[in-house]
């Protein structure tokens, strides 16, 4: 039940970093930053977003999480 709990809380904790933000308003702040669309800057954010999930997942199964938690804590 404790794992659950832990869990839980980093889900409902990592909504609170941003990047749903950042993915959310991305298209506007390209149109912003003078690129003809804002759909190249959505491509080209969707292309570096990619690698570096797959960073992180391979970090995870090789450190194991806690460190990593310890670490980012």
């Amino acid at each position: 039940m404790h794992s659950i709990i832990i869990g839980d809380g980093l889900i409902m904790f990592q909504q609170f970093g941003g990047i749903n933000g950042v993915g959310f308003y991305a298209s506007e702040t390209f149109t912003s930053a003078c690129f003809s669309s804002g759909t190249i800057g959505m491509i080209t954010f969707g292309c570096i977003r990619i690698p570096i999930t797959a960073v992180g997942a391979f970090l995870v199964d090789n450190c194991g999480r806690k460190p990593l938690l310890l670490v980012s804590s």
